[in-house]
Order: C-alpha cells, then structure tokens, then sequence
C-alpha cells in the first residue's frame, strides 16, 4: 500500500510540473512572437515551375535566410486537390530545397510591402 501511495505523489508531481513546464515554454514562445523576431506565415498558393503549393510555418525576418524558415504544413495541388506533403521524406527534401528559395522572396516581397 505504501508503495502506491508514493507512486501516485511521484506521478502527481511529475504531471503538476509537466504542465508547468509546458506552459512556461508557451509563455515564451509567445514572447518571442510578439516581440518580432519571428512571424507566422500561410501561404494559400504559390505558383513554382515544378507545382503549386500551399504552406504554413514561421521565419525570422531579422535573419532572412533560408535556414530561418521552419516549415508546418506544405502541400502539392494534385489531380484531386491538395495533398499533404511528408516533410521528412527523403524523396520530398530536393523539393522542399527548392521551394525554400521561393519562399523566401515571397515573403520578403510581403513583409517589405506591409
């Protein structure tokens, strides 16, 4: 009976300080954002020699290279509509390679237009 009951204080614990942790790394990636150094971005259609896309992720507009871009979603028009690309398919890494310079000076265009 002890060992349960020091069991369940041991998982209580660990679940009060896992959301704790959670919600600080929230508190600050949401200061990081407000603060500029990074922006959310969606792209509702790109047109490229090799597809049409469309893309969610973020980028650092203070270091505008092609490294800073995190990519969240990204998908291909195909014959019956959008699909969903394998972001970590090897056989998807040359065309996202690719597409990342385009990315890039789009949303540079953007962000100097704003």
């Amino acid at each position: 009976m002890l060992k349960k009951d020091k069991w369940r204080k041991a998982e209580s614990f660990r679940v009060k300080y896992a959301d704790a942790i959670m919600e600080n790394f929230r508190i600050l990636i949401l200061l990081y954002l407000q603060r500029g150094f990074v922006q959310l971005f969606n792209i509702s259609r790109i047109n490229t020699d090799f597809g049409i896309f469309r893309v969610s992720g973020d980028w650092c507009f203070k270091n505008p290279e092609v490294e800073s871009i995190s990519l969240k979603s990204i998908e291909v028009m195909g014959t019956d509509g959008w699909v969903l690309l394998n972001k970590t398919s090897e056989s998807n890494s040359q065309l996202i390679n690719n597409l990342l310079p385009l990315l890039l000076s789009h949303l540079l265009l953007k962000n100097n237009a704003v």
